[in-house]
């Protein structure tokens, strides 16, 4: 059995009174698609900024993301392909592996210039059960190339978190 899954995002940003951090008048578009079957889940995402950044001081959540890079810059076009497997289909629930590779493209001149942003991921999450039930740990690995030309540099950034679920 399949499902499909087809996702729209849009959003609008304009300044409102004394423009503190400067005029913005901009938007995004963008658009997921993605299937999952026997555990594996595919999904393709797609998105475009206006002429000004996207400010977002208090989190985001933008369909063109990664680990490290996101698509917030004036101008920038990007896409995103993931793969997740998740190996409660062959008898090991809780454990779920992710790799995604991420593209963010700018402008090579003018006010909205940067450097390009090719960034790979991989993550594996795993979910305990029994006594250790709610507790869980997540290793993410990054692998970020960015256009030199343009003043940008590769590196990698490794991220180990263990997590608690609690209701209250």
């Amino acid at each position: 059995m399949f499902a499909w899954r087809l996702t729209g995002q849009h959003l609008k940003q304009d300044d409102i009174g004394e423009s503190v951090g400067g005029p913005v008048d901009t938007h995004m578009y963008g658009i997921e698609a993605g299937i999952e079957t026997h555990g594996f889940e595919i999904s393709l995402v797609g998105s475009v900024i206006g002429d000004d950044d996207i400010i977002y001081p208090w989190g985001h959540d933008f369909l063109v993301s990664a680990v490290v890079c996101d698509l917030y810059q004036a101008e920038g076009k990007g896409w995103r392909a993931v793969l997740v497997y998740d190996y409660s289909e062959i008898g090991i629930p809780g454990l779920i592996a992710k790799v995604a590779h991420a593209q963010f493209n700018t402008p090579d001149r003018g006010n909205n210039a940067g450097p390009d942003v090719n960034e790979t991921d991989f993550d594996l999450r795993y979910k305990f059960k029994g006594t250790l039930d709610g507790t869980g740990i997540r290793a993410r690995y990054g692998v970020i190339n960015q256009d030199k030309s343009l003043g940008g540099e590769d590196y990698t950034d490794m991220r180990m978190q263990l997590t608690y679920d609690f209701e209250f």
